[in-house]
């Protein structure tokens, strides 16, 4: 069982598996202009660079999201409001608990 964390700001993400909360993070830049593709290719690669088998995923975004996992606006990556990161993330991933 591993739990990820990633934290996504404006120019990057980092994502880091709690079993290993003193080793490195994996870091990946992000440009304004990411497709929303692009953006869960990014997010994908960065949780299974740090673990291969992700349990539980946590996501810090500076963003509103509803309670089914929506992001309403999120002013620094435009192309990701309204976009249902929880679900679309579940499907790309296999993994339930996001």
């Amino acid at each position: 069982m591993s739990i990820v964390g990633v934290d996504v700001g404006g120019s990057g993400l980092r994502a880091r598996a709690a079993s290993d909360a003193h080793g490195p993070a994996r870091s990946s830049s992000l440009v304004r202009d990411i497709s929303r593709h692009q953006f869960l290719d990014a997010l994908a690669a960065a949780v299974f660079a740090v673990t291969d088998e992700p349990t539980d995923v946590t996501i810090a975004i500076p963003a509103f999201v509803r309670p089914d996992g929506t992001l309403t606006d999120c002013p620094s990556l435009p192309a990701l409001s309204d976009l249902p990161l929880q679900t679309q993330f579940r499907r790309r991933t296999g993994i339930a608990r996001v």
